[in-house]
């Protein structure tokens, strides 16, 4: 008899025991600052998309405005005023009555040229003042 009061005393405490705990971080205080972590890591990639949202929104009206009539139009007049400030800088060096040495002026950008009969050098400075020379073979355009 004594056995059994014995195993009962013990068993009754291990049942009182069984009590209700919290499964939300927030309230029970396990895990809370792994809650907290994730829900920071949540917040960033919501304002990483927004972010990346705009961004496409930007470029997607920045090719719809670049590709419209008027900018077709007005990129193929500039494409053709410099295809003709070319060809007369070309005539002015090869043609008929061609100049050993002259200077043109395109847009802030200044275009000296020197023929020397064997080579011609182009010298391109910009509004900054950076230059870029170029060496051009006569012979090889076919021109004697």
């Amino acid at each position: 008899m004594r056995l059994l009061l014995v195993l009962l005393l013990m068993t009754t405490p291990a049942i009182a025991q069984d009590a209700y705990s919290f499964s939300n971080p927030s309230f029970s205080g396990i895990g809370f600052s792994q809650h907290i972590l994730t829900l920071e890591q949540m917040t960033q990639k919501n304002e990483q998309a927004i972010e990346e949202r705009a961004r496409a929104a930007a470029e997607a009206l920045e090719r719809a405005l670049a590709s419209s009539n008027l900018q077709k139009f007005l990129n193929n007049v500039e494409a053709r005023i410099y295809a003709e400030i070319s060809k007369q800088l070309v005539n002015a060096i090869f043609g008929d009555n061609g100049q050993d040495s002259g200077s043109i002026t395109v847009g802030g950008n200044t275009i000296d040229y020197y023929n020397d009969g064997t080579n011609v050098y182009l010298t391109i400075t910009d509004e900054n003042g950076d230059t870029t020379e170029i060496v051009v073979p006569y012979g090889s355009f076919g021109i004697d």
